[in-house]
């Protein structure tokens, strides 16, 4: 998984090598930016808004001289499902998801 520009680099890339998306590889973005692409790509959706208000949060709670808590914030997600991924009936009778 990385943001949908590189996944995009990543599907020419296979195209070029006449390797199938999704026919024999599943590719998956980051960030669902409207990165055109044919078959239109799978990404993983995350709230920008919410991230950016919360990292300006920290910045300001740093500036004021408050103490910011180290750690991890979880912001959630949304995988949003498209056509550069494969369904589990295309899969091999065989796969690593069984």
């Amino acid at each position: 998984m990385t943001n949908d520009y590189v996944a995009r680099g990543v599907m020419e890339a296979l195209a070029m090598a006449s390797i199938p998306v999704p026919q024999q590889i599943s590719v998956v973005g980051y960030d669902d930016l409207g990165v055109k692409t044919t078959p239109p790509m799978t990404t993983i959706r995350v709230d920008l808004d919410e991230v950016g208000r919360l990292a300006l949060e920290a910045l300001y709670r740093r500036i004021e001289g408050m103490q910011v808590k180290a750690g991890q914030t979880i912001v959630p997600v949304e995988l949003v499902v498209r056509g550069s991924t494969a369904s589990r009936e295309m899969l091999p009778e065989r796969s690593v998801l069984d």
